[in-house]
């Protein structure tokens, strides 16, 4: 069985899917869902500044005939408008990636 020192869940899953402290020695949630102290130990916010913007291109939609869970996320709008752009990793994402790797 693994026993981790630090487990990051960074599934962006909009809300706590079952981390808990006990995971590791330390427990970083990364997005919405997350209480430090109480799920986890410390909590990364993963929200833009501004969350107005609705245009952009789909991306990460699940295939078809998956099944889901109500409530659960099956894609993503990426605000940038450039069809071309959704094959590489956003500057918003590789932030959070970043933010596990710094000490």
């Amino acid at each position: 069985m693994l026993e981790p020192a630090v487990l990051v869940d960074a599934r962006m899953a909009k809300r706590n899917l079952g981390t808990t402290r006990e995971d590791a020695r330390v427990v970083v949630g990364m997005g919405p869902g997350f209480t430090a102290g109480e799920d986890v130990h410390a909590v990364v916010e993963t929200a833009r500044a501004s969350t107005r913007r609705h245009r952009g291109c789909k991306r990460g939609l699940l295939r078809d005939g998956a099944l889901v869970n109500a409530g659960q996320k099956i894609g993503d709008v990426d605000p940038r408008t450039d069809a071309a752009a959704i094959w590489y990793i956003s500057d918003r994402n590789r932030a959070v990636a970043g933010g596990c790797w710094r000490r």
